[in-house]
């Protein structure tokens, strides 16, 4: 183990005390591409995910990403980062709207909670991976499906009955309802939904049998090389254990959003004022496409064209009048959000912006720990660390 000096071990504990006593902080990227129907990579995948900072990375995870980088025609690699990038972007067409007078007003911002949540178990999934720690990378994964099942089941169910109460009675109660049920009304019930529902359920039942539950030797950890959790020839590719999952979540949102297939000049017709989600930029669009195959996209394509929903917004949009740049230049906050030299940077820095508010709002205050004197957890802990304890609530049943 390399030596570390005293000096350095109280330098990295006094860093953790300062963070755990500072608030939260979010921040958001927006990538926008000059050329994007040109380009094979949207980019480096740390960039991508949020991981510019390389003070987090051991030197082997930063290897391993040099190798990956690397590998300029590795396809799968690629496919790979594009829907990444496809999943961050569908927040762009995550929406606020008033419901019922009485619901909790906290509900506009917190009902997109398991798709943040979930964003961030998909970076603990990637820094697994770069680790070659592979064996818990299966539970992260069905984590991470199950958080945007349920993120769309909750969507769904708001538009459904015109209101927040199931999320403001799940944040009270903390119970969802059984999987297929929530699956079920994760997406509309119709001929097209059913492929997508079914490979949810594969997914679901492929990721507890092989990694919630023990599983058959055939399915051992060191048939990737070694009895380590370290990377390997093998476990460097865990990109393509994971793609599949992100790919059958993007479905997901592709039906229940499909006003992500017509993207729009936003700021033309609304200036830098425009309505929260609801409308994406035409870039999104063309990420939306890279993010699947071309038999994919136009089926999805064709759904989403004929939707009234779509109809409806793309007649609103195109009704209002155009405005010009030097309208849609007013229109920036400057004492808010500074000075801008043109449309396109304003864009890129509003988008941006309206991703770290979204995340920022949509997680609640958690119960204060602070109210449960130390001395009290201790006291728990060693009751729960006796055998007598167990023996005496066993006998009490």
């Amino acid at each position: 183990m390399k030596k570390i000096s005293p000096e350095e071990v109280n330098e990295f504990k006094s860093a953790m005390f300062d963070k755990d006593n500072s608030p939260l902080e979010f921040s958001a990227t927006y990538f926008y591409h000059k050329d994007i129907d040109a380009q094979y990579s949207p980019g480096a995948l740390n960039k991508i995910i949020g991981f510019e900072d390389e003070s987090i990375y051991s030197d082997r995870e930063i290897k391993i990403l040099s190798i990956l980088e690397d590998e300029k025609e590795n396809r799968s690699y690629c496919d790979f980062k594009w829907k990444i990038l496809a999943f961050l972007s569908v927040q762009d067409a995550f929406d606020a709207p008033l419901m019922q007078q009485g619901d909790d007003l906290l509900s506009l911002f917190s009902q997109w909670y398991f798709y943040y949540e979930s964003k961030y178990i998909l970076k603990e999934i990637i820094l697994c991976g770069l680790n070659g720690i592979s064996g818990a990378i299966g539970p992260l994964l069905r984590l991470f499906l199950e958080f945007n099942l349920l993120q769309n089941f909750v969507f769904r169910n708001r538009d459904k009955t015109q209101s927040y109460k199931f999320l403001e009675n799940y944040y009270v109660k903390g119970i969802n309802p059984n999987w297929s049920t929530v699956i079920k009304g994760a997406l509309p019930n119709d001929q097209f939904s059913k492929p997508i529902k079914s490979r949810c359920l594969i997914h679901l039942k492929n990721l507890s049998e092989k990694s919630l539950h023990p599983y058959h030797p055939n399915f051992t950890l060191t048939q990737s090389g070694s009895t380590s959790p370290e990377p390997t020839l093998k476990r460097i590719f865990f990109y393509i254990m994971i793609a599949p999952i992100i790919e059958s979540v993007l479905w997901i949102y592709y039906i229940n959003l499909p006003m992500l297939f017509h993207g729009v000049q936003i700021e033309r017709k609304f200036g830098f004022n425009g309505p929260v989600g609801i409308f994406v930029d035409e870039q999104t669009t063309k990420i939306i496409k890279k993010s699947t195959n071309e038999n994919s996209y136009e089926a999805f394509y064709d759904y989403a064209k004929d939707q009234q929903d779509v109809v409806d917004l793309l007649a609103w949009y195109h009704g209002r009048e155009s405005l010009t740049d030097e309208d849609i230049m007013k229109s920036w906050d400057t004492e808010n959000d500074g000075c801008i030299k043109d449309i396109l940077s304003g864009h890129c820095m509003q988008i941006a912006k309206l991703r770290a508010l979204k995340e920022a709002m949509a997680f609640r205050k958690a119960a204060d720990s602070d109210s449960i004197p130390d001395d009290m957890v201790h006291s728990i802990y060693d009751l729960m660390s006796s055998y007598q304890w167990w023996k005496d609530t066993n006998e009490k049943k």
